[in-house]
This record gives C-alpha cells, sequence and structure tokens, in this order.
C-alpha cells in the first residue's frame, strides 16, 4: 500500500492558527480525507475506490482549528475483530515499547500503536464501530 502521508497543514494562511495549532494528529483509515484513498483496513477496498472527494466533517473541524493531520492508522478489516497478527491484508502494526508477547489484536491496534510509539504524535481520531 502507497504512503498515506498527509499534511493539512501545508497552507500557510492556516498553518500556526487556531486553538489547536501544533497538535500533530492521526486518523483510523475508515475516516476520510479528501485527496487520499480509504482502505478501511482491506487492499480490495483500497483498489476499488478512488481518493477521497471530500474531508471528514470531525477531521474538516481540527483542520480549520489548526491541527496537522499527518496521516492514517492501520485497522483490522472492516472493523473485525482480529488476533494477533491475523490481520488480513496487513501486517498488524507493532509496539515497539510495549511487551511483544502481549497481543496487539481488535480494531484500533494501530491507533494504539502509533500514540504510544511516537513522540511526534499528540493524538490520535479512532472509532468505536462495534
Amino acid at each position: 500500500m502507497p504512503s498515506q502521508i498527509y499534511i493539512s497543514s501545508r497552507d500557510p494562511k492556516t498553518s500556526g492558527n487556531g486553538p489547536l495549532a501544533g497538535i500533530r494528529m492521526l486518523i483510523k483509515d475508515n475516516i476520510h480525507l479528501k485527496g487520499i484513498k480509504t482502505s478501511a483496513g482491506s487492499l480490495e477496498f483500497y483498489n476499488a475506490n478512488g481518493p477521497q472527494k471530500k474531508t471528514a466533517e470531525c477531521v474538516q473541524i481540527l483542520i480549520d482549528k489548526g491541527a496537522a493531520i499527518l496521516g492514517k492508522t492501520k485497522m483490522a478489516p472492516f472493523w473485525k475483530w482480529e488476533e494477533s497478527g491475523a490481520y488480513g491484508d496487513y501486517e498488524a502494526p507493532l509496539n515497539p515499547r510495549a511487551d511483544p508477547k502481549k497481543s496487539r489484536r481488535g480494531k484500533i491496534p494501530g491507533c494504539a500503536a502509533a500514540i504510544t510509539s511516537y513522540d511526534c504524535i499528540d493524538a490520535v481520531i479512532s472509532t468505536d464501530s462495534m
């Protein structure tokens, strides 16, 4: 899968403005970003759909308030509960700071691994899909 790195604050008119200026965020890959493909954890879904025409409202509000969206996080295919490593089209995300014997199963380990592993991430946006 190609990189989905996306910087929302490239525009100097919006960069650094607003109450969320300087906050670096990731979003779960079932939330749309304009111009970026959404996979919902499925390579088939990713390949069947083009780039999104609109950014999800919940994310656009954050961008408008100055947050920088750095990219998307992995998720289990179509919100399924997945056992560790059994991640369908993509390898389950790893958390280099965690105990490798603990399961990384579930629907949102990409968000959890990212926020705990990288100091450059201030927040993640995820969903409860049960």
